[in-house]
């Protein structure tokens, strides 16, 4: 029995196991696996700072890029807004000025008013920044909501008006000699007869 004895302690120092170590698992082994295990974390820690920084910077460079271009954008449809008030206040100053030939003197006073201050309007579009225009447009909608549905309203009742004029005169209808003064001619001769 006791040759089995000394056989299962050599069994045991070969495979490592037995005694101390393979309870406790100190000695100089263990030791130098925990620095180096530390080692690797720190460098693991150094190396996810390094990415979320460079993350952080591509952030910054992608955000400026963004808005490098909305303000590009912005000042572009800026323009065309001017450019498209600009061209009501010119049509509604025509209409002014065919309301004074016809001496409607008293609404053409107030529809060359509307043709000034779309002008106006178009020069502040272009100067404007965005942030100051919607700061302002919101301040005059919260102090007079029924003056603006009103105002909106008007305006896009006049706009239709106008349109449909720059429509009936590119068609020939209003025009002299078009085919409704044509039908207007028919229809009195047969009344005649």
């Amino acid at each position: 029995m006791a040759t089995s004895a000394v056989g299962n302690r050599r069994r045991r120092q070969k495979s490592g196991g037995g005694g101390a170590r393979a309870k406790g698992g100190g000695g100089a082994g263990a030791t130098g696996s925990a620095v180096a295990g530390a080692a690797v974390a720190e460098q693991l820690r150094r190396g996810a700072r390094a990415v979320t920084d460079e993350a952080a910077r591509r952030a910054d460079t992608l955000r400026q890029l963004a808005r490098d271009e909305v303000g590009r954008l912005v000042d572009a449809q800026r323009a065309k807004a001017a450019a498209k008030v600009r061209a009501v206040g010119g049509a509604v100053e025509k209409a002014a000025r065919l309301l004074r030939a016809v001496r409607g003197d008293g609404v053409a006073g107030y529809v060359g008013a509307v043709g000034g201050a779309a002008e106006r309007t178009a020069a502040y579009i272009e100067e404007a920044d965005l942030a100051e225009v919607a700061e302002d447009v919101s301040g005059v909608m919260r102090r007079h909501p029924v003056l603006v549905a009103g105002s909106l309203l008007l305006a896009g009742v006049a706009v239709g008006r106008l349109l449909r004029l720059g429509a009936l005169d590119g068609a020939g209808g209003v025009e002299e000699g078009g085919e409704e003064e044509e039908g207007r001619e028919e229809r009195e001769d047969d009344n005649d007869a």
